[in-house]
């Protein structure tokens, strides 16, 4: 049913410092930035950071895990 985990978004206070750092620490680029998001591919999962917001602030755990799936209404 589960096939892999496709994208982890994390929600950030900062993007721009989140960025940076993630960058660093994974000695790459983003393969995509603006001015809420950033995105890196890592194998075949993308790590996406999101600027945290009232719908869905830090405090509230902060990530969500995307699933690449066989079929969608079974899973």
């Amino acid at each position: 049913m589960f096939k892999a985990v496709h994208s982890v978004f994390m929600f950030v206070e900062n993007i721009e410092q989140s960025r940076d750092w993630y960058a660093s620490v994974l000695d790459r680029k983003p393969t995509y930035i603006d001015e809420k998001f950033a995105m890196f591919k890592i194998g075949e999962i993308n790590l996406c950071f999101h600027q945290a917001d009232s719908k869905t602030p830090v405090s509230s755990g902060g990530s969500v895990t995307y699933w690449w799936v066989d079929d969608f209404e079974k899973a």
